[in-house]
Order: C-alpha cells, then structure tokens, then sequence
C-alpha cells in the first residue's frame, strides 16, 4: 500500500518511495495544494499514453520550457507536476538552486500540465516562466 506524504521534507522520502523510483522511476504522489504555473502542451505531439511515454521523453519531445525558482536566497527544492487528468506527483530528487543556479528546463509533451516547486519547509515556491527553447540548445541548464 502506498501512503501518500503531505508536505513532506525536501530531504526525505520513504524507503517504499526510494524503493519505487529506482525501480520503476516513478514520482510519488504529492497531496498537498499548489498553485504552480501552466505549462502549456504542444499540439504538434502526439498524445501522452502509459505504453509511448518513455519513447516520447527519449526521442520525440524536442521542446522545452525554462522555469525560474523565484527565491531571494539559493534553496533546497523538489518539483512536482500536477497533469489536468490524474495525480499529483513530486520528484524524489532534491534540486539544489545554490549548486545549478535557480533555473530548470522541462519537456513540452501534448497535454497542458501545472508546474510547483516545494521547499524543505513543504512550502511552495514561485515560479516564473522564462522561455521556449529546443532540448538540446540548453546549454548549463538542467533538463528535469
């Protein structure tokens, strides 16, 4: 059975979580309210299936969205994605904005997806659309 964890620390997950994400990849489910920013999909892709995913995230989704963590002082985050259909979800994996600078990049898939960012708090932190690009002219910017 998987609990879902509410504003969860930024350094913590279960060892089931762990457990999940090394095997499978899988983001666990986030459950507290955010406001994020839309990320608007892109028509030209075909549609997002649990059987194409992969392939789509390897070799079809070209475009990128480059995101800015708006904070005064570098900190410590985890990004979620909550899509118009299905959970809400958060990624395992701690993004240091004091190491990589407080801009990340995403692909663009077909469906329109809100974007958030959680500090270790489990507070949400703004975000700010910078730019579309193409994935692989990010150059110092990290593809999550």
């Amino acid at each position: 059975m998987h609990h879902a964890r509410t504003h969860a620390p930024v350094t913590s997950m279960t060892a089931h979580e762990r457990k999940v994400f090394h095997m499978f990849g899988r983001w666990p489910t986030y459950t507290g309210n955010v406001t994020g920013i839309v990320i608007k999909g892109d028509p030209d892709m075909p549609q997002t299936r649990i059987w194409n995913r992969l392939l789509l995230q390897l070799f079809i989704w070209n475009k990128a969205t480059v995101v800015t963590a708006m904070t005064a002082t570098p900190v410590r985050i985890r990004i979620g994605f909550k899509p118009l259909q299905g959970r809400t979800q958060i990624s395992p994996k701690v993004f240091d904005t004091a190491v990589s600078g407080p801009h990340f990049a995403v692909l663009r898939g077909h469906e329109e997806f809100t974007l958030f960012a959680i500090n270790h708090f489990g507070t949400e932190v703004p975000l700010q659309l910078n730019r579309q690009t193409r994935k692989w002219k990010l150059r110092n910017i990290p593809l999550l």
